[in-house]
């Protein structure tokens, strides 16, 4: 599945982020927010209630469904 355009994404207690496209594949167990340079994509790792979100800002984030884990590519920023 591929979504092109200005798009939200949102795992209920794990992220959320922006991004120009997401895709996801089934076979294997990723989602993958690609953008620019110039427009990187943003994704805001949750830590809890009450807790500031991790800001990742990457060319490209792959999120891995089965570890939760994040991979950035070309990072621009990484907040804690």
């Amino acid at each position: 599945m591929i979504a092109i355009g200005s798009v939200r994404m949102r795992k209920q207690g794990e992220f959320f982020g922006d991004t120009d496209k997401v895709k996801y594949s089934e076979l294997k167990g990723t989602l993958t927010f690609n953008v620019s340079k110039k427009n990187p994509a943003v994704v805001n790792k949750l830590k809890g209630q009450g807790i500031k979100p991790e800001t990742l800002e990457a060319e490209t984030i792959i999120y891995y469904t089965k570890t939760k884990t994040f991979e950035s590519i070309n990072s621009t920023r990484v907040s804690q």
